[in-house]
């Protein structure tokens, strides 16, 4: 008498595992066919006068997990772009499934007289999906010091020209 509870409680546990798996697929691929959108803007602004050499400046943006959505323009998990002057761009991701996408964007800094922002970002972005099947986007970036930044600024801080006749005062 015993096994035949047993045997029933087995089916059970059977029928419920793969009434389970049953909901769980299509949501994936109902879910799989709405792509929402992830828009960051990189921001760059020049300080004081470049020195004789060009403010135009290379950014790489890389893929911390391999396969991750890329933007536009993108070279496998590699997207490389310039800024001229204060300029900015818009980095355009655009998810299907709910995960959480690591990205790192630094300034790209050559052996050269420039002077270089050596910030390194960590950019998050965590796809989520509620009941109702809507994706919803939150996106965490981090410095290389480990703290929230609210924004993806690079700033160029050229130095004042050294030197007796070109002192103009602050």
């Amino acid at each position: 008498m015993k096994s035949e509870r047993y045997k029933q409680r087995i089916k059970l546990v059977c029928l419920a595992f793969v009434m389970m798996v049953c909901v769980v697929i299509p949501n994936q691929v109902y879910a799989a066919g709405k792509n929402k959108e992830a828009a960051l803007t990189v921001e760059q602004t020049v300080k004081g006068k470049t020195n004789g050499v060009t403010d135009e400046f290379q950014y790489e943006l890389t893929s911390l997990d391999s396969g991750n959505p890329m933007p536009e323009g993108s070279n496998g998990d590699r997207l490389k772009f310039s800024l001229n002057g204060n300029d900015s761009k818009e980095l355009v991701f655009s998810y299907e499934e709910a995960a959480t996408y690591r990205y790192q964007l630094k300034q790209v800094v050559e052996k050269d007289n420039k002077d270089y922002d050596g910030q390194v970002y960590t950019i998050e972005n965590y796809v989520l999906q509620n009941g109702n099947d809507d994706i919803i986007i939150r996106t965490g970036v981090k410095r290389s010091d480990g703290n929230k930044a609210p924004e993806l600024k690079f700033t160029i801080r050229h130095p004042k020209p050294s030197g007796g006749s070109h002192h103009h005062g602050s």
